[in-house]
């Protein structure tokens, strides 16, 4: 179940238009009577709630509840770039390794 707000009395964490910060508390989410805080893996502002009807509310497991503006542009890398980019550094991994053992 989706709760946008910590307690009845409480205000929501975040709102339509809200900003919020790396690490701040967005809603908690009820699992088998656990109540879980899901904090923002980055900065970014609220477009718009997708949870309608409010606390309470069920809520499947990859359904999307915001649409968020992230503050910083994500940029998708490529797949050959990234393995690339892993295999460069393995070896200079590897190198420095040989080297500190000095064989």
């Amino acid at each position: 179940m989706f709760y946008a707000q910590e307690a009845p009395d409480r205000p929501p964490f975040v709102t339509k238009g809200s900003h919020f910060a790396a690490g701040d508390p967005l809603y908690v989410i009820e699992v088998m009577k656990m109540f879980n805080k899901v904090l923002a893996p980055c900065s970014g502002t609220v477009e718009e709630v997708l949870i309608d009807g409010g606390d309470g509310t069920i809520v499947q497991k990859g359904q999307p509840l915001f649409r968020v503006k992230p503050d910083e542009v994500l940029v998708e890398e490529d797949s050959a770039d990234r393995a690339r980019r892993r295999r460069e550094a393995t070896l200079r991994y590897v190198d420095a390794t040989f080297d500190a053992e000095g064989t």
